[in-house]
C-alpha cells in the first residue's frame, strides 16, 4: 500500500507527488494518458503578475509567481521560458489600468502606453510533467472510483492510505462517497501547486 495516491499527472499532480516523495512518503502517481499532457500542456503554463488594487487573490498570484519562478529556475530550468510580458490596457480599461501602477509589487518597466514584466515567461509543461513523473511510480491508467477501505483507498490498481485528485483538465472525476468532488481552475498567472504541504 502507498501513502498516498496522485491521480491527475499535470503541474499540480506531479510537483505535490515529487514534493511528497522528497518528503519520505511512498507515492503513486496515476495518470490516464501521459504526464502533462492535458489542461497543463495545452494551457501554455504562463507565468505572469496580476494588477490590480490590493487583494488577496492579487496577493497570492503575485506570490504565487515569485515561488514557480524559483522553483522552475530550481528543479527544470531548460523548461522555463522567459521573454517578459507587455501588458497594454484594454480601451475601456485604460484609465483604471494606470491607477493600479501604485499597487504593482513585482519588477516591472513602464513603456509608453504598456508595463512590461520581464520576469514573465512560461513553463513547457509536457516535459516538466514528465520529468518529475520519473521520479515517482506511474501507473498509467483511468481511474473512474475511489473505493473506501478500512484503512485508506482503492484508486483503480492502486490501494493508498491517502489521495490527491489533481485532475483538473477532466470533469468526470472520481467518484467519492459521501463527497462532492468538481474541478478547480485557477487564475491566469504564477501557481503554487504545493501550498499546505
Amino acid at each position: 500500500m502507498f501513502d498516498v495516491a496522485v491521480i491527475g499527472a499535470g503541474i499540480a499532480g506531479t510537483t505535490v507527488a515529487f514534493e511528497l516523495q522528497k518528503r519520505g512518503a511512498s507515492v503513486a502517481l496515476i495518470e490516464q494518458n501521459s504526464p502533462g499532457s492535458a489542461a497543463s500542456g495545452a494551457a501554455g503554463a504562463f507565468l505572469s503578475p496580476m494588477i490590480g488594487k490590493p487583494s488577496l487573490l492579487n496577493a497570492f498570484v503575485n506570490e504565487s509567481l515569485a515561488f514557480a519562478l524559483e522553483y522552475y529556475r530550481e528543479h527544470a530550468p531548460e523548461f522555463l521560458v522567459k521573454r517578459g510580458l507587455l501588458r497594454y490596457p484594454k480601451p475601456r480599461e485604460r484609465t483604471m489600468f494606470f491607477e493600479y501602477e501604485e499597487y504593482i509589487t513585482v519588477f516591472y518597466e513602464r513603456r509608453e502606453a504598456a508595463f512590461f514584466f520581464p520576469e514573465a515567461g512560461m513553463i513547457d509543461a509536457g516535459p516538466f510533467c514528465r520529468k518529475l513523473a520519473e521520479t515517482v511510480t506511474l501507473i498509467q491508467e483511468p481511474v473512474t472510483r475511489l473505493k473506501p477501505l478500512d484503512e485508506g483507498w482503492q484508486a483503480g490498481t492502486v490501494r493508498a492510505k491517502q489521495v490527491v485528485i489533481a485532475t483538473g483538465a477532466f470533469d468526470t472525476l472520481p467518484v467519492v462517497p459521501y463527497q462532492d468532488t468538481h474541478g478547480v481552475w485557477g487564475a491566469a498567472g504564477g501557481s503554487n501547486p504545493l501550498s499546505g504541504i
